[in-house]
C-alpha cells in the first residue's frame, strides 16, 4: 500500500537546503517571525521552514496547525490517511454523527464513563471545541526495536517537530505498535498506569535526567498554554506491548495462563530445534508455521511434514516482514481447522465496543515462489551480487493460506447468545482483558475449532490480536453507522473538548463522578454491540489471486465494475492505477499483501453469490483455446516475415506474389480469430505475461489495455 508524505514524515525533500535556508537574511527574519507569533520552538520553525520554504503560506498553515490539539498517526497507509483526515471534520457537529448516544431518544441519558455529563451536553461542549488535526509521519525504513532507537525517535519526529498539544498516537502496522505505546508514556507519563515503564527505561531515564510529563515552555514538544497533557486515549502498557500484544507464542501462553482456549505452539529461530521440541511437545500434523509478529498471512505457511518445516524456515531467512519485524523468528503452532472471523474493536478504559464482526474464509493453495515481495526480491538480489551480503532469492514450493472472502455479520446484538458468532466475540472480549488490550483500536483474528479430536472441539480460539486499527478503510459503516475510525476520532474529539481534572472541579457531581480518575471520558458513545440499520443487503469483500505473473487486462476489469453488485475496490488496489493504453503487470499472489487487490460487493447474497462466482471464473481463467489461437496467428505472421525476407529470383515470379497475399490473408483471418475469441467470451482479468507478449507481437495491445 502506498503512504504520501507529510509534514512530519521524515526529513522530506526541503525546496530549499536547511544551510541555506538557515544563512538566508530573509529566512532567518520570517523564522524569527513564526518563534514570536506561534510561540514555537526555533528548532521547530526551522525544520517548517527548511520543509516550505519560499512557500511562506504552507509555513504558517503547518506551523497553525501544530499549535493546535493533533493526533500522531505513525506507518498509515494513503486510503487510511484520507480518510481519517476526512474524519476530523466530517464527524462534527457530532450531534448529527450516527453514534447511538447522540440519537433523541438517548440525549438527556448521562454517559456510564462519565455521569457528570447527559450526552446532551457532551455533545454541546465537543461542538464547541477546538477540533483535532491529523499529522501522519513515517518511520521510513523503521525503528530499531530498542529504548534508545525509540527515544531517538521521540527527539527528531516529535520533540524537534515542535507540535504544541498532543492527544495520541496512532498506527496501522504491528512491528511499530511497541513504538507507539512508548510514546504515549514518554510524552504524557504513566497516565491511568495503562503505560506503565520498563524498568530499564525507567532506570535510564533517571541517569539522563530526562523529565516524562514537562520538558518546559521553550521545549518544542510541551503544550504552549498550561500543562502537558497525561490522559492516555490510544496507548497501553509498555512492559506488555511486545510480550502480550505482539509476540504470538507468548500472546497463547498468556491465554493458557488465563484458562482460556489457546493454540499450542513453540518458537525459535532453529530449524531442528523447533523439529525437536515438536516432537517433544506432541504437536501433530499438520501444522502452521509463520512469524512470530506479522501480518496479511506473510510468510504463513501450512506444513504437512518436517520437510514443509524446512522450506518455511528457509523462505523467511534474512528478511523482515512487511511489519517491521524479523520474519525469521518463527512460530510453529498446531493448525486450527474450522471457520474464521474478524472482530474490529475499540477500548476505553478496559472498556471494550465491537465496531464490526465478519466471516472470513481462507483456502490452502500449493505456490512455487520465494515468498518475498518482488521489490525486496530486487534489493536482497543487489546486495548479494554487488556485495556479498544476505542471499540470493530462491523459489521454493510451499502451501500458504490465501484470503477467499469476508462477509459482514449483521445485528450481531440480535443474535442469541449461544449462538457461533455471539460466542466468538464474547470469548474475544475476554482475550482482550487477558491480554491487558485496555485502549485503542484492535484486530482479532478467532477461528472456531472444528477438529475431530480437539479438545477445544466447538470453541472459539484466538489466532491473534493485532493491537492497531484494521488494516484498511472501514467497510460496514453504511450498516452500522460508525465504525472503529469514528470510534477513535469520538475519543479524540472529547479528550479534546473535557479538561482533565473537570470532573473533581465540577460542583454537583455525583459522588460515583467524583471518584473517577482524571482519564474519565464519556464512553461509549455505543452499545458494545452493534445492530443493523438494514439488513435488506449484505456486504461481502472478495480477495483477488493471480496464479501467475500477469498483465491486467482492462476489459476484464471494465466487466466486473459493471456487475449489479459491485461497491468498489479496497486495500490500496492495483486495480485503480489502471490507465487505457497501460499494460500494467502484477505479481504471483502468496498471501494477503500480494494480492492485486479485493473488491467489495453489495446486495442480495444470491445476487453477490452470483457475481463473486463468475470473478472466479475470470480471474485465473483457461485460456487454452485462446492460447492455440494467438499461437496459429504468430505462425502465420512469421510464415508473411520469412516470404518477406526471401531475397532469390523467384520473387518476380506471379506465382510468388499470389502465395505472398495468400499467407497475408491466412494472417489476418489468424489474427481476426484472435480478437473474435476475446470479444466473444467473458474477458479474462489477467491476462499472463507470457500470453501478453505474444499478443504484443500481434499488434494486439488493446486486448488488454482496452480499446480506445
Amino acid at each position: 500500500m502506498s503512504k504520501q508524505k507529510e509534514c512530519g514524515s521524515g526529513d522530506g525533500e526541503a525546496p530549499l537546503s536547511q544551510e541555506a535556508a538557515f544563512g538566508s537574511a530573509d529566512s532567518s527574519s520570517v523564522i524569527a517571525s513564526f518563534v514570536e507569533r506561534f510561540g514555537c520552538s526555533v528548532t521547530s520553525a526551522q525544520s517548517t521552514v527548511c520543509r516550505h520554504w519560499p512557500n511562506l503560506e504552507a509555513c504558517h498553515e503547518e506551523l497553525w496547525r501544530k499549535s493546535r490539539p493533533c493526533l500522531i498517526a505513525i506507518e498509515v497507509y494513503l486510503l487510511q490517511r484520507e480518510y481519517l483526515q476526512g474524519l476530523a471534520t466530517s464527524m462534527l457537529p457530532i450531534h448529527e454523527s450516527q453514534l447511538p448516544c447522540f440519537n433523541s431518544g438517548n440525549l438527556t441519558e448521562c454517559s456510564k464513563g462519565y455521569p457528570a455529563m447527559t450526552w446532551t451536553e457532551v455533545a454541546e461542549r465537543i461542538n464547541s471545541g477546538s477540533g483535532i488535526e491529523v499529522f501522519f509521519i513515517d518511520t521510513d525504513a523503521g525503528v530499531p526495536d530498542d529504548a534508545d532507537s525509540y527515544e531517538a525517535f521521540y527527539q527528531k519526529k516529535i520533540v524537534r517537530e515542535g507540535f504544541a498539544d498532543i492527544v495520541a498516537f496512532v498506527t496501522a502496522v504491528d512491528g511499530v505498535v511497541p513504538l507507539v505505546d512508548f510514546l504515549h508514556w514518554r510524552h504524557f507519563g504513566a497516565g491511568s498506569n495503562c503505560c506503565s515503564t520498563f524498568p530499564s527505561l525507567a532506570e535510564r531515564d533517571k541517569t539522563a535526567g530526562y523529565q516524562q510529563t514537562t520538558l518546559g515552555a521553550s521545549a518544542a514538544g510541551s503544550p504552549r498554554h498550561g500543562t502537558r497533557r497525561q490522559r492516555i486515549l490510544l496507548g497501553n502498557d509498555l512492559s506488555t506491548s511486545k510480550s502480550l500484544r505482539q509476540n504470538k507464542d507468548s500472546m497463547q501462553r498468556a491465554l493458557r495462563d488465563h484458562g482460556l482456549a489457546h493454540i499450542r505452539g513453540l518458537s525459535g529461530y532453529d530449524v531442528e530445534e523447533m523439529k525437536g521440541l515438536m516432537r517433544k511437545e506432541d504437536i501433530p500434523f499438520p501444522v502452521i508455521v509463520k512469524p512470530v509478529s506479522g501480518a496479511g498471512s506473510e510468510f504463513v505457511t501450512l506444513c504437512y511434514d518436517e520437510n514443509d518445516i524446512d522450506v518455511a524456515f528457509a523462505v523467511s531467512q534474512g528478511v523482515q516482514t512487511t511489519q517491521h519485524t524479523d520474519a525469521f523468528h518463527m512460530l510453529l503452532q498446531e493448525y486450527i481447522d474450522g471457520p474464521e472471523y474478524v472482530v474490529n474493536v475499540v477500548s476505553y478504559m478496559g472498556v471494550h465496543v465491537v465496531s464490526d464482526l465478519w466471516k472470513s474464509w481462507k483456502y490452502p493453495r500449493t505456490v512455487t515462489s520465494s515468498r518475498i515481495r518482488p521489490s525486496v526480491e530486487k534489493k536482497l538480489l543487489k546486495s548479494f551480487k554487488m556485495y556479498g551480503q544476505g542471499r540470493m532469492p530462491v523459489d521454493y514450493e510451499t502451501t500458504v493460506l490465501l484470503y477467499d472472502r469476508i462477509e459482514f455479520v449483521h445485528d450481531l446484538a440480535k443474535l442469541p447468545e449461544d449462538s457461533e458468532e455471539r460466542r466468538v466475540v464474547a470469548y474475544t472480549l475476554r482475550c482482550l482483558d487477558a491480554l491487558k488490550m485496555k485502549q485503542g483500536c484492535s484486530h482479532c483474528e478467532v477461528r472456531v475449532d472444528y477438529r475431530p479430536k480437539s479438545v477445544n472441539r466447538g470453541q472459539p480460539v484466538l489466532i491473534e490480536l493485532n493491537a492497531r486499527m484494521l488494516g484498511d478503510v472501514p467497510r460496514a459503516t453504511s450498516f452500522v453507522g460508525y465504525d472503529q475510525y469514528q470510534l477513535m476520532m469520538y475519543l479524540l474529539l472529547s479528550a479534546v473538548s473535557i479538561r482533565e481534572d473537570e470532573l473533581s472541579r465540577r460542583e454537583g457531581g455525583t459522588q460515583a463522578g467524583l471518584q473517577v480518575c482524571r482519564n474519565a471520558l464519556p464512553w461509549p458513545p455505543a452499545p458494545q454491540l452493534y445492530n443493523s440499520l438494514t439488513t435488506a443487503v449484505t456486504r461481502h469483500v472478495v480477495f483477488v489471486h493471480v496464479e501467475e505473473v500477469s498483465y491486467l487486462c482492462i476489459p476484464g476489469f471494465r466487466a466486473i465494475q459493471k456487475l449489479p453488485t459491485f461497491k468498489n475496490l479496497t486495500r490500496n488496489s492495483s486495480m485503480e492505477r489502471i490507465k487505457p493504453g497501460v499494460m500494467l503487470s502484477v505479481c504471483k499472489t502468496f498471501d494477503l499483501l500480494t494480492s492485486p487487490g479485493a473488491i467489495v460487493m453489495e446486495g442480495a447474497a444470491e445476487d453477490i453469490q452470483r457475481d463473486a462466482a463468475y470473478i472466479r471464473h475470470v480471474e485465473n481463467k483457461d485460456l487454452s483455446e485462446w492460447k492455440v489461437l494467438i499461437d496459429e496467428a504468430l505462425a502465420a505472421a512469421n510464415e508473411v516475415r520469412t516470404y518477406c525476407a526471401d531475397k532469390t529470383t523467384r520473387r518476380m515470379s506471379p506465382y510468388f506474389l499470389a502465395e505472398g497475399l495468400s499467407l497475408i490473408q491466412n494472417y489476418e483471418q489468424a489474427r481476426a480469430k484472435v480478437f473474435d475469441h476475446f470479444r466473444n467470451t467473458p474477458p479474462p482479468l489477467f491476462i499472463p505475461v507470457e500470453c501478453g507478449d505474444k499478443l504484443r507481437q500481434l499488434d494486439a495491445c488493446l486486448l488488454i489495455c482496452g480499446e480506445e
